[in-house]
């Protein structure tokens, strides 16, 4: 309800904005981004992302061995002529592991969910942190005074898109930050 509001209150702030002129007397100008397309087409965005599934990747292999485990127990503990052959204290013993393997198929899983949303979440701040670096720069370059996500908008002529633009900057800005990090990794050596 609360997220709501904010919207229409800024919807509310950015239709009086376009409409009005500043104290001084001049136009006010807007801009637009389209975030998703920000995330999914830039390269900070498409670096994060393949970090995001290469982590899901680890981790998922991880929770894939410890399933295995636990079909194999599961296995024995149906296989009946197994089962009979087996001590009343291997039987225990047995039993007692997939209890406890499926214990910690169970933590894991909770761990697994947790850390992807953490590392979703950071990936989504990393990106939003870009956007904004960009826009920034961007509203500077074309003079205009307010860049609003397109989330946020209802309706926007097309020429006050500016998310190729943006995202042309947040490229610049990646591979000179990419380049710094390379210069000091190779100073460092």
């Amino acid at each position: 309800m609360m997220h709501h509001l904010k919207k229409l209150f800024l919807l509310s702030v950015l239709a009086l904005g376009i409409h009005t002129t500043d104290i001084e007397g001049k136009d006010t100008s807007c801009g637009v981004v389209d975030f998703a397309r920000c995330m999914q087409e830039s390269k900070l965005g498409k670096s994060g992302e393949q970090e995001f599934e290469t982590l899901r990747q680890q981790m998922a292999q991880s929770g894939e061995a410890k399933q295995q485990e636990m079909q194999a127990l599961a296995k024995k503990l149906q296989d009946e002529d197994y089962m009979d052959s087996l001590s009343p204290e291997a039987e225990a013993e047995l039993k007692q592991n997939f209890e406890r393997l499926g214990m910690e198929l169970q933590q894991f899983q909770q761990v697994f969910y947790q850390t992807m949303n953490q590392a979703n979440y950071s990936w989504l701040q990393l990106v939003h942190g870009g956007v904004e670096k960009a826009a920034a720069l961007v509203a500077e370059s074309e003079k205009v005074d307010l860049v609003v996500n397109q989330e946020n908008v209802f309706f926007s002529i097309p020429a006050l898109d500016l998310t190729e633009k943006v995202i042309a900057q947040m490229n610049k800005t990646f591979a000179e930050e990419k380049a710094q990090e390379e210069s000091e990794e190779q100073a460092a050596s």
